[in-house]
């Protein structure tokens, strides 16, 4: 994991899906080593369960970037793709 200044502002904030569930609140990235893009979003867990996502060691939502879109005060996971995971 690597955690880049311009994620500061973004650590701590809401995740939710596009449907209205929260998932929780952001902590950290999984960065791609030779692309530097954002592989995955590693999230504490909100009341709930979200089905379809996997916890890392520490009981984080492991979230995939390309079911995220940005929104202006949190994120979004499109739902219908968070759905489809297997």
């Amino acid at each position: 994991m690597v955690k880049l200044k311009r994620f500061g502002k973004i650590i701590g904030k809401s995740i939710a899906t596009s449907d209205g569930s929260i998932i929780g609140k952001i902590e950290d990235f999984a960065i791609d080593d030779n692309t530097g893009n954002v592989r995955e979003i590693r999230a504490q867990p909100g009341p709930g369960r979200i089905e379809n996502l996997k916890k890392d060691e520490n009981g984080r939502y492991i979230i995939p970037y390309s079911v995220v879109k940005p929104g202006t005060d949190f994120l979004v996971v499109d739902a219908d793709k968070l759905r489809k995971l297997k």
